[in-house]
């Protein structure tokens, strides 16, 4: 570890399934990062068409794909504050982050988006923006579970996750029609 470029890189999202394009992500930054800092957005929000599962749910998820690294990793849920994709968001997910690691990252590291902005351009942080080698998201990914389409979605899935799909898919049929939510 100790020829790692960074000491502690920082990776944010929904994750409202944990697809292979998150575990690129992640495994990005396990080779950058000596510890890796996953926060979990929306982390007060579940049983919603936006956001069927709760923090604890996409929690295990990650943990089950990570579990030969899982000393490495710390993960934490990160309530939305609504507001928005813009600066102001950068600078919570810093307080949050200086408030309970004791520091800020090193590095961030995120998909790349066209509608992203830089969250940190004010900040010494670098950034590293991986590129979409694969046409999936989180909604393709619940839609799947809605038609029960497994062989679709396991092809997206890290093997970790393959049991999870009867239980996962639960979750978001339960969340049909619910659409109650603060998380933009």
């Amino acid at each position: 570890m100790d020829n790692k470029k960074y000491k502690l890189a920082l990776i944010l999202g929904r994750f409202q399934v944990f697809h292979n394009g998150h575990v690129e992500i992640v495994n990005k930054a396990l080779e950058v990062a000596e510890k890796v800092l996953i926060l979990v957005g929306s982390s007060q929000e579940s049983g919603t068409e936006k956001n069927p599962f709760s923090y604890e749910t996409r929690k295990e998820m990650i943990s089950k794909c990570f579990e030969n690294n899982i000393d490495r990793i710390i993960i934490m849920g990160i309530p939305d504050a609504g507001l928005g994709n813009n600066q102001s968001w950068g600078d919570y997910v810093l307080a949050y982050v200086k408030k309970n690691i004791g520091r800020l990252p090193d590095v961030a590291i995120s998909g790349e988006e066209a509608r992203r902005t830089s969250w940190y351009a004010n900040y010494d942080i670098d950034e590293i923006f991986i590129p979409k080698t694969t046409d999936v998201s989180a909604t393709k990914m619940r839609a799947w579970m809605v038609e029960n389409n497994q062989n679709e979605w396991l092809k997206y899935v890290h093997p970790a996750l393959k049991e999870t799909f009867a239980q996962l898919r639960t979750e978001v049929i339960n969340s049909l029609g619910k659409t109650d939510t603060k998380s933009i």
